[in-house]
């Protein structure tokens, strides 16, 4: 469990008034938010902005699904376009060695 900065605010609470100003700052940005009443930093008005979506005449919707897990048809597909002879991150996994890996032991 974790709080904002700037409120300690709980980051776990799921409020219905939370979902509403996610959705509202997805499609409108900081003209989304009353900033006294939501009791966040006007400062963080551009990232704000920043996360607004992109595409005109999009919706939540468009995002469903998003964050589900990889199948294991997109995880072949990814490895091949990666470049070689890169460092690793921090895992001090290369791609190389993932592109290297037999399906059975990607698949577990």
């Amino acid at each position: 469990m974790g709080v904002f900065w700037y409120d300690s605010t709980d980051l776990d609470a799921d409020t219905e008034a939370g979902r509403k100003l996610r959705r509202d700052i997805a499609l409108h940005g900081a003209d989304a938010v009353d900033f006294p009443i939501s009791n966040i930093p006007k400062k963080i008005a551009p990232v704000l902005d920043a996360l607004k979506m992109i595409v005109p005449g999009s919706n939540s919707n468009d995002y469903d699904g998003l964050l589900d897990p990889l199948t294991f048809d997109e995880w072949k597909q990814y490895w091949p376009s990666r470049p070689s002879g890169k460092a690793p991150g921090m895992s001090g996994i290369t791609c190389d060695m993932m592109k290297a890996c037999p399906e059975s032991l990607q698949r577990s």
